[in-house]
């Protein structure tokens, strides 16, 4: 309920098989440094319905990318006209 307030939707099993299509051809890409020194990768891709918005965490150690959370928001109409 808290995900549906926020424009949010859920997220259904057949949105897991995007994932390889999201991070070869996304839409955008963003590199952020967390408060606590995570560097974490987030990428978003439109596709029909909404945008996809996968998150991964730099493991230097382990020197590999995990996945941290994957959601998906409500498209926002933007050629509306007034």
């Amino acid at each position: 309920p808290k995900e549906l307030l926020r424009g949010q939707l859920l997220i259904q099993e057949s949105d897991f098989l995007l994932i390889p299509d999201l991070l070869n051809n996304y839409d955008s890409i963003q590199v952020e440094t967390t408060e606590k020194g995570r560097i974490l990768v987030t990428y978003s891709k439109d596709y029909n319905e909404a945008t996809h918005i996968y998150i991964e965490e730099v493991r230097k150690g382990r020197h590999e990318l995990a996945g941290v959370t994957y959601y998906k928001r409500k498209k926002k109409l933007t050629d509306a006209k007034s």
